[in-house]
């Protein structure tokens, strides 16, 4: 099941960074506009994970120039791992988070952000982690 997350996500989560892995993937769900100035969705699914998270990002305008980076936070803010750095074409793009920090071991149980950030802006969502 895919699990969407809109804008109306309780503002006590806080936010987090990632390293990549890639897949690319079609969604036919309709795009929000995000603080990143695109219309543009982001879904965790499954939520909450004991394995493995998949993270995508869909946009419909390219973010002209932009570098983004997408990474996994905890909830003090501090990087955890960093998925991707670098800029995205127009369309869907998936990443996974395996649990992991940037080092390869696992983290412990808890709320982790996932975050797309650009110049222009960001976008998190929540992920709760179950071991």
């Amino acid at each position: 099941a895919l699990t969407i997350f809109d804008g109306n996500d309780n503002p006590a989560f806080g936010i987090v960074d990632f390293d990549p892995i890639l897949d690319v993937a079609a969604v036919d769900e309709e795009p929000d506009v995000n603080e990143l100035g695109a219309r543009a969705i982001l879904e965790i699914a499954p939520n909450p994970m004991t394995r493995r998270v998949r993270i995508q990002i869909r946009h419909d305008h390219p973010i002209v120039g932009e570098t983004v980076d997408i990474g996994v936070y905890d909830a003090a803010g501090r990087l955890v791992r960093r998925l991707y750095h670098g800029t995205l074409a127009v369309g869907s793009h998936v990443f996974t988070w395996d649990g992991t920090h940037g080092r390869g071991g696992p983290v412990p149980s808890g709320t982790y952000f996932c975050r797309v950030r650009g110049k222009s802006g960001s976008e998190s969502r929540p992920v709760l982690l179950l071991r």
